[in-house]
């Protein structure tokens, strides 16, 4: 009975090892292009003009799936923020990178009066990577009360290698939120609440950076997305380069504020996986101007983010994202992950 169970336990192992092998399909895709995007109400062709300079992220989520992002997505005037796909299957022909049929993706993009109820699917026939530039061609469904009306999108780009600064920042941050309106947030201040932050990559140099859920009161104001944001390393801190304010409408309906938001680049930065990051917010009313002061301080992170794996495998990751077998034996002080979760090693 001992052997059976052993062997049974050989088995699942061996099959559990064999689900995480990540192919070479997956490994030829993953990383980030940069390039041009195509978006129009009528098919593209030759003559469709260029809407602007874009950047998709394809990341694993599986030993044979990937996962596309197109974030900070816009079409006119309506700011439609992240188009995500998820487990999209990939295969590896010669050198071309293949996408497998997948279902259209019904989603909300946008927020508030601007938003819009469709379904995205990418055309699996039309989409691929070779020589490491990636054509994906998108059929966008909206839907408006009884009215459908397709919206084609065409991302053309080559893959570029993050920075270190990018590699540094990017991941989900947890910590304390601090707000004051009027006055610089100082020792006194007290803490608001508990809030995310996640820092994506945007470009070689260059990372998105969002405040999730952000409130002030009894206004519930939404998500601060602030775009392509420029980093730098100083030694072992990354810095934010300077940016205009960003103007935004945070919140819905009648509790709506008109803002300008800008991360004071001074003062922000990213150090040993802490993000520290004073956000200045100037709150429009009329003539009048009132500045709103935010400042986030993170007490935890995941860089590994993006990476899933369909079953538990048992395999060590350092928290910089280096393979360090299967067994804490031996390991360095530290933290590390393991199927998710994070481990301290004493």
């Amino acid at each position: 009975m001992k052997k059976f169970l052993l062997s049974i336990l050989a088995l699942c192992l061996a099959s559990t090892a064999a689900m995480a092998q990540t192919s070479d399909a997956v490994k030829a895709s993953t990383g980030l292009y940069t390039g041009d995007l195509y978006v129009s109400f009528d098919p593209i062709n030759e003559e469709t003009e260029v809407t602007g300079q874009q950047t998709v992220e394809l990341t694993a989520d599986g030993a044979n799936t990937i996962q596309f992002a197109l974030r900070n997505f816009a079409f006119g005037e309506m700011q439609l923020g992240d188009i995500i796909i998820p487990a999209i299957e990939v295969a590896l022909q010669n050198s071309k990178v293949s996408f497998g049929e997948k279902e259209a993706l019904r989603m909300t993009l946008g927020k508030g009066e601007t938003a819009i109820d469709c379904a995205v699917k990418i055309l699996s026939t039309s989409s691929q990577i070779e020589n490491n530039k990636l054509v994906v061609n998108l059929d966008i469904t909206w839907f408006f009360g009884e009215e459908q009306t397709p919206i084609y999108v065409r991302f053309v780009g080559d893959k570029v290698e993050a920075s270190a600064a990018v590699k540094a920042s990017v991941g989900d941050y947890t910590g304390d939120l601090y707000i004051n309106l009027g006055a610089p947030i100082d020792d006194t201040t007290e803490v608001t609440g508990q809030y995310k932050v996640e820092l994506t990559a945007a470009g070689a140099n260059s990372i998105n950076f969002a405040l999730r859920n952000f409130s002030f009161g009894d206004l519930q104001l939404g998500d601060i997305v602030i775009p392509n944001m420029p980093v730098s390393m100083n030694g072992t801190k990354v810095t934010f380069g300077d940016m205009e304010p960003l103007r935004m409408l945070l919140g819905e309906g009648e509790t709506a504020i008109d803002c300008s938001v800008k991360v004071d680049p001074a003062t922000s930065y990213v150090e040993n996986h802490v993000l520290f990051v004073n956000l200045d917010i100037v709150w429009f009313m009329g003539e009048d101007q009132t500045p709103i002061y935010v400042r986030f301080n993170s007490s935890e992170w995941v860089g590994l983010q993006h990476v899933s794996i369909a079953k538990k495998t048992g395999r060590i990751y350092s928290i910089d994202g280096h393979y360090a077998g299967n067994s804490l034996e031996g390991l360095s002080r530290g933290i590390y992950v393991q199927d998710g979760k994070k481990i301290y090693v004493k």
